[in-house]
């Protein structure tokens, strides 16, 4: 019965890493679509160039989000404390929200687009190496425990929120349409209030210096 729980908590982890990238965002390579600028033209406030540009922030958000809000399922396969399980649930229902808000939001602007827009080959295999050496350290077990992963888990997911808080807030600041503007901030504010949350709980418990207690 171990042996099984064991493997079960070592599959929902390894494919939690391999899909995920807990802020380490992976672009693919691919071909432009001719038909994709058409697209880009009709209906849409910005010129086709200046929404390219913008898409390729909206990929890379809507992926780090994607990513991030599967946290919870790792929590429930590894020991955590309580403090960083009631976290880890409050980032996935956050971000889980704001993936619906991004989908929503693609039904009623198709000019944005989720799409990779392609990265540098040496990024990529940095990428994925980065991801390998995370899938090995946190794997039940085998893989990093206690504080160690607390740390180095909650740091990991700092970064992938910070980068959500800065992509969202600079879109909502370039899109002219308030339909989209609005909901991007709301993601960037909601993004910074969880970036607060983390970094009081990095100082209470893995921090030598903790800043809280100087406020």
């Amino acid at each position: 019965m171990k042996k099984i729980a064991w493997q079960t908590a070592f599959l929902l982890t390894f494919s939690f890493l391999v899909f995920s990238n807990l802020g380490y965002s992976e672009n693919k390579s691919h071909k432009k679509d001719p038909k994709k600028k058409e697209v880009l033209k009709n209906d849409d406030e910005i010129s086709p160039e200046e929404r390219e540009e913008l898409n390729y922030g909206y990929a890379i958000m809507y992926q780090h989000i994607n990513d991030i809000s599967g946290v919870k399922f790792l929590m429930a396969v590894k020991k955590n404390s309580e403090q960083l399980g009631d976290l880890a649930k409050k980032i996935s229902n956050t971000l889980e929200e704001n993936k619906k808000t991004l989908d929503e939001l693609k039904k009623q602007f198709p000019a944005i687009d989720y799409e990779t827009r392609g990265q540098p080959e040496v990024f990529e295999k940095v990428t994925k190496a980065i991801k390998w050496h995370k899938t090995k350290a946190y794997l039940p077990v085998v893989g990093m425990s206690g504080q160690e992963f607390e740390r180095d888990f909650t740091i990991d997911t700092k970064y992938g929120i910070d980068q959500i808080a800065r992509i969202s807030g600079i879109l909502s600041e370039r899109e002219k349409n308030e339909g989209l503007k609005k909901p991007l901030k709301e993601i960037s504010e909601q993004s910074k209030k969880l970036l607060e949350d983390i970094e009081y709980l990095l100082n209470e418990k893995y921090y030598k210096v903790n800043l809280n207690k100087k406020k």
